[in-house]
């Protein structure tokens, strides 16, 4: 487990930078926009990277286990760019998954559409029979 985590002379932060501590197994990291939330988190996924020299991470034991980082980079990377309000997830879906969902989502729209149509023409029916 991270025992603690500090970040300096990156993106917002400057030379003083800050340093996290009482992080737990699972972590939600907030803010507001500009506030570094993804510079840690990319740190975290990537903490070999020459741009953060200056930043470390401290493990419980000295011993690093495997970090998952829920970012923006990783719905990308999962879900693609595209609008996935409401869907909540564990694990990774494909892309393919998602773009199939959609497909099915608009196949769907345009048979409630069908349903509406037809159901018009029925009420309409049966109103010109009960007229005669």
């Amino acid at each position: 487990m991270i025992e603690s985590i500090t970040i300096k002379n990156i993106a917002t932060f400057d030379q003083n930078g800050i340093e996290i501590n009482n992080i737990g197994k699972v972590n939600f990291i907030y803010g507001a926009n500009g506030s570094g939330k993804t510079t840690i988190s990319n740190f975290l996924q990537d903490s070999l990277d020459q741009k953060y020299t200056d930043c470390s991470v401290r493990w419980e034991s000295e011993i690093p286990i495997k970090t998952l980082i829920y970012n923006k980079n990783f719905r990308e990377d999962n879900f693609g760019k595209g609008n996935i309000n409401g869907v909540f997830t564990l694990g990774q879906a494909t892309k393919e998954e998602i773009e199939s969902i959609q497909k099915q989502t608009m196949e769907l729209s345009e048979l409630k559409e069908q349903i509406t149509q037809k159901k018009r023409t029925l009420d309409n029916q049966i109103e010109k029979k009960r007229n005669r």
